[in-house]
């Protein structure tokens, strides 16, 4: 007789987001692959909106593949649906990126904020900057 072979079931990529500014404004979560370019906000591969309950977001992202990618978040404190920046550029929404890559003259690149998604890594812990 044949043995039955398990079926594994794929972790989902789980992000945990601390120092969040509110706990009650929506969290903005775009995922990147590597054809995306890293952080445009018109080139997204994934979009994920949460409420968070306390000032930490635990949220699995689901319906992400194993693979290579990067993450941008904010938190949007006037919940109008896009990061609000000052008169330069720079965001004045809490903000992050994977690999907790704190940005100093220019946006990170893709590189920069990369991380493998696999069965071993599977979950994403991201320090807002306010």
């Amino acid at each position: 007789m044949p043995k039955e072979t398990e079926k594994k079931v794929r972790r989902p990529l789980t992000v945990v987001i601390e120092n969040l500014a509110s706990d009650s404004a929506p969290v903005e979560v775009s995922i990147y692959g590597v054809g995306n370019k890293f952080p445009s906000p018109k080139d997204q591969m994934k979009i994920f909106r949460f409420t968070p309950e306390s000032k930490t977001l635990t949220a699995d992202l689901k319906g992400v593949e194993y693979g290579e990618y990067a993450i941008a978040t904010y938190q949007d404190m006037d919940a109008d649906g896009k990061i609000s920046t000052n008169i330069i550029g720079v965001p004045t929404d809490p903000y992050g990126f994977s690999n907790n890559y704190r940005p100093k003259i220019k946006a990170p690149s893709f590189k920069d904020c990369s991380f493998d998604y696999d069965e071993d890594n599977n979950t994403v812990s991201i320090k807002m900057i306010r």
